[in-house]
């Protein structure tokens, strides 16, 4: 009995077993279950000895770390195989792309993550960190086939917090920060930009425009600013610095009948733009409001029925300059800094014929913006049919999820003049003419997704070893998107008018004896819409076998390895995403397109033209998935898990170009020809301690590598082997291999001719790889990685000592290769602004050492031309978040009638070591466009 008690208050009764037979089990259970008992699960909450699929599991509360107000941005390595790519900086668009173990399709529409919150799809980038329980990555087929033809591209199971047994708890954090952009652009100023323009004009063979003028001396000592100016445009439009915070109350508790857990949640970041505050009426910040709402209860109505709700809503505001903040920061990076002064002597906005003023465009052109409301609600009864048989239950669950967006945006136009000096007197010529404020509320978005299942489950232990658990779920969804329309029949049709609907069984059986052996089979036989009548339906099974060596009486008290778990499996999962804009591929479209000239008078005559033929045949991608693991304990300390997967993917939809003769005369949509492998490796170690002084500690490392390559695509006849896609790694660059740049003439009459345009000592060289002297597009070739990183690793530290804690976490990928490109990179093209890096160029006193080619302000189609010489290793590491808190000790607690207070500093995207050499300035992650941002912020968290 001592041994019993004290097993269940570390093992919580798992939701499918009975507590009275449950007991039974926990009797056995080895010392590594105490870690944890219970793991959520794609078909619930289970014991986690039963679990024999490949997946990992994150805490809400260890994603608090990093301060951000979208909780896809706190997934950072804290799960192995999720690997997650930065995207724009800006509030309230700043959703990063999620990959599961990599990738393993063509197409880049239909990569994403399936996302289930609470048991159902639904969104969840708007949710607030706090009401967050845990997210777990379901990986191999065991593990997601229950979601049929939707989780090829990886599960994400996100489950928000319950209420527990216990008296009323009532938190309440509080959280200020302020965000800095991590990395912004460097240009030269306006003495270096027309040093360098000059010197690229005499390249050209022309004349310089500054040297030898008043405008050199101005620019270098300071002279009239309105004819010579010198500005900083990212000074003039940016604030150092803005406000972001975060005020969270949530209340928890209940008893045998009823617990439930409510929230209230705020979050706000103010933007960087200056002066739009001040003029609301014409310009807005870029800037992200949400409210957070959400009630979690769960109640037993009587003894055999029991009811789980969860109803949660969140209001989000956001708003923008007009034409959106991209485009701000793109003008940025183009406008040389002796374009215009920011105002003219009689207080107009600069401007010219080719650039419009980006302060005016801030607070005088109008704002977008939209409010969007998100409700997550759903209701499950369950039924305990312990009566008719021990273990067995039925449940009914519904659920609502709904997200609307609706848009207001003004806009209007704003004069802006260039400025000439003539007589000692200023002239302006006027570009643009102010216009009224025009209002259009006429744009919205809605996703709405309803679900409706009925689930059997049936758990029971037979004696002491033999555990049977079962479950099947029959489930019906339909999904609307209200947003656009797409072609059909030759008609415009709005997407709310055909639903898109899924329904089917999925269910799975396990067997585990004697807490050694464990075997299970699951399934889904799931159907689309997307597909035509008698092909709608597929079949998507899986197998896994478990067996925890360390039960075994050869391992038993064995003081090294306290566990040992081996687990593999193998079946077959689906991506039935639309490709190509088509929704019904089976249908045959016709369309009015083409003609023909008849009659004495040659009329012309339209008519209506097949359109691409009809795929009544098409199908879902098809992957089947092989996965071996091993979970393992050493000295009750140390916890490691290792995966090797393979995934192999059939029927991508690809363009049959090279299959299909182009004689046919027909046009092809994509056919399901595709193939594809993804190979990779996955390991977690964690190992933590507590001392005899108090110290506690622990360090976890995750690491993941995944390669994937094309083994079919039915692609086009090429001529050289070098050129074939088929063999290299999906979204992989062809271009020509750089190697360097000419030295001088004699180094070009010696090299193979060069196609692209007139070539010069200083431009780039490329290799011949056919080896006909001669350089052209068919001298392309596989250069450089994807820009998604093949590996990616991550490593937590954490320790406490008397009140004290602390924790940080570094996060670094790497085999991933960025491209520099447009007028970020390259000097002077269309009149843009130069970069620092062209400080780096060749001239003939630089030849030896330049990294840059000659500067030239006209087109140079040589130098611009896809080649490794633009690319970099974009391989990175990266501080996450650090975090210092302490926690007052109790007595001081008490004394404001607190349970509970934790103060703490946080810094979150802290610090980046990267191979950007030439480029400093920028972000690996994010190399133009709104930037990454850096957050320092502090803040107190309460306990009554």
């Amino acid at each position: 009995m001592k041994y019993r008690n004290i097993i269940m208050r570390l093992l919580p009764v798992c939701l499918l077993i009975p507590s009275t037979i449950q007991a039974q089990q926990e009797r056995a259970v080895a010392d590594w279950m105490k870690k944890d008992s219970t793991v959520v699960t794609q078909l619930g909450e289970v014991s986690s000895w039963k679990v024999t699929g490949a997946m990992s599991t994150v805490k809400g509360s260890k994603l608090e770390k990093s301060f951000t107000q979208n909780v896809m941005n706190t997934l950072y390595g804290e799960i192995p195989g999720l690997t997650v790519m930065q995207g724009s900086g800006e509030p309230g668009s700043d959703s990063p792309t999620m990959n599961a173990r990599g990738f393993n399709t063509f197409s880049t529409t239909d990569r994403s993550v399936l996302v289930i919150v609470d048991g159902f799809e639904s969104t969840f980038d708007q949710l607030a960190v706090q009401e967050i329980e845990s997210v777990t990555l379901l990986k191999d087929a065991a593990a997601a086939v229950v979601y049929g033809m939707r989780g090829a591209n990886g599960v994400l199971l996100v489950t928000t917090k319950k209420g527990t047994v216990k008296p009323l708890e009532v938190n309440f954090s509080a959280q200020l920060g302020f965000n800095t952009p991590f990395r912004t652009p460097k240009y030269l100023d306006s003495y270096g930009y027309a040093y360098l323009y000059d010197e690229a004009r005499v390249n050209d063979g022309l004349d310089p425009v500054y040297t030898g003028t008043d405008a050199m001396d101005a620019y270098k000592n300071g002279g009239d600013r309105y004819l010579y100016p010198n500005v900083n445009w990212y000074d003039e439009v940016l604030k150092k610095s803005s406000i972001l915070q975060n005020y969270n109350l949530n209340f928890s508790g209940g008893n045998e009948t009823i617990r439930y857990f409510a929230l209230l949640n705020f979050s706000d970041n103010s933007g960087f733009f200056k002066g739009t505050d001040r003029k609301r009426e014409t310009s807005s910040n870029s800037k992200y409001t949400r409210y957070n709402i959400r009630a979690n209860v769960d109640v037993n109505i009587t003894k055999n029925i029991s009811a789980e709700m969860r109803l949660a809503a969140n209001i989000q505001d956001q708003s923008g300059p007009a034409g959106g903040a991209w485009n701000v920061y793109n003008k940025l990076s183009l406008l040389p800094p002796n374009a215009f002064p920011v105002r003219n002597p009689n207080g107009t906005f600069g401007g010219n014929a080719t650039f419009s003023n980006p302060v005016g465009d801030l607070t005088e052109t109008g704002y977008n913006s939209y409010n969007a409301r998100n409700i997550q609600s759903n209701l499950r009864i369950r039924y305990d049919l312990d009566a008719l048989t021990k273990g067995l239950s039925i449940s009914a669950a519904f659920s609502f999820n709904n997200y609307f967006i609706g848009h207001y945006n003004k806009s209007k136009k704003y004069p802006y003049y260039s400025l000439a000096m003539s007589e000692d007197e200023y002239i302006y010529n006027g570009y643009s003419e102010k216009t009224p404020m025009s209002i259009d509320d006429s744009k919205s978005n809605q996703w709405r997704n309803t679900t409706y299942e009925g689930t059997i489950d049936y758990s029971r232990i037979f004696g002491s070893r033999h555990s049977v658990d079962a479950n099947v779920a029959f489930f019906a969804q339909e999904m609307y998107k209200l947003e656009g329309t797409y072609k059909y029949n030759d008609k415009e049709i709005k997407d709310s008018q055909f639903p898109h609907k899924n329904v089917g069984i999925r269910g799975r059986v396990s067997y585990g004896y004697d807490q050694r052996y464990i075997g299970e089979v699951a399934f889904a036989y799931e159907g689309s819409d997307l597909y035509a009548r008698g092909n709608r339906f597929g079949l998507f099974p899986a197998v896994s076998l478990g067996w925890i060596a360390s039960n075994e009486e050869f391992l038993k008290g064995n003081d090294l390895l306290t566990f040992l778990k081996v687990r593999g499996s193998y079946g077959t999962v689906g991506n039935a995403a639309i490709v190509g804009g088509k929704r019904y591929a089976y249908t045959q479209d016709y369309t009015y397109s083409g003609g023909y000239y008849k009659g004495a008078t040659q009329t012309s005559v339209s008519g209506l033209m097949e359109d691409a033929v009809a795929d009544p045949g098409r199908t879902w991608e098809s992957e089947k998935r092989l996965n071996i693991g091993i979970d393992a304990t050493l000295w009750n300390k140390l916890d490691m898990s290792l995966d090797y997967f393979c995934h192999k993917r059939s029927d991508i939809l690809v363009s049959p170009t090279g299959a299909i003769p182009g004689v046919l005369g027909m046009t092809f949509a994509t056919l399901n020809m595709g193939k594809t492998t993804n190979k990779g490796f996955e390991a977690s170690l964690r190992y933590s301690d507590a001392l005899s002084n108090g110290l506690e500690f622990y360090a976890q490392g995750n690491f993941w590598y995944a390669k994937n390559k094309i083994d079919y695509m039915a692609e086009e006849y090429r001529p050289y082997p070098y050129q074939l896609r088929t063999g290299q790694a999906l979204d992989q660059g062809f271009g020509l291999v750089a190697l360097g740049l000419f030295r001088d003439e004699d180094d070009i009459k010696n090299s193979p001719t060069q196609t692209f345009g007139d070539v010069r000592p200083g431009d780039i060289k490329y290799k011949d790889m056919n080896g006909d002297k001669q350089i052209d597009d068919q001298d392309a070739c596989p250069i450089g990685y994807t820009g998604t990183p093949q590996y990616s690793a991550s490593l937590t530290l954490g320790l406490k000592y008397k009140g004290f804690d602390f924790e940080t976490m570094f996060y670094g990928v790497g085999n991933r290769t960025v491209y520099l490109s447009g007028s970020t990179y390259w000097a002077f093209q269309n009149q843009y602004a130069a970069p620092e890096s062209a400080l780096y160029r060749w001239t003939e006193a630089t030849k030896e050492t330049a990294i840059y080619p000659r500067l030239s302000t006209q087109a140079n189609p040589n130098n611009t031309k896809y080649s490794s010489f633009w690319q970099e290793n974009g391989s990175f590491l990266k501080l996450r978040y650090v975090e210092v808190g302490y926690t007052l000790p109790e007595k001081w607690s008490k004394a404001v009638y607190a349970d509970k207070i934790r103060f703490f500093l946080n810094g979150t995207n802290l610090f980046s070591l990267h191979h950007l050499h030439d480029m400093s300035n920028a972000d690996p992650e994010g190399l133009s466009g709104v930037p990454a941002l850096r957050t320092v912020s502090a803040g107190v968290k309460l306990q009554f």
